[in-house]
């Protein structure tokens, strides 16, 4: 629906679980999406969207406070 409505708006989805509903597949191949979690989950009030926004807040906190190796002054040799 929010394809219709907004066209282009599948770019900016982020798939939280692949639901065992009907119809599922279809969208997410027809709009390109893969499903951060398999749940095997069919109950439709946003369980999936709830659990992910965990996964993406950790995704994140990983991504912004992640050492580098230059960070940790580690200097490899041949």
């Amino acid at each position: 629906m929010a394809e219709g409505l907004y066209p282009g708006i599948s770019k900016h989805i982020i798939a939280s679980h692949a639901s065992k509903e009907r119809g599922t597949q279809l969208v997410m191949q027809r709009y390109g999406l893969n499903p951060l979690l398999e749940l095997n989950m069919a109950v439709g009030e946003g369980s999936g969207a709830v659990l992910v926004l965990s996964l993406i807040d950790a995704m994140q906190s990983v991504l912004k406070n992640m050492n580098t190796l230059e960070d940790l002054d580690v200097i490899f040799t041949k």
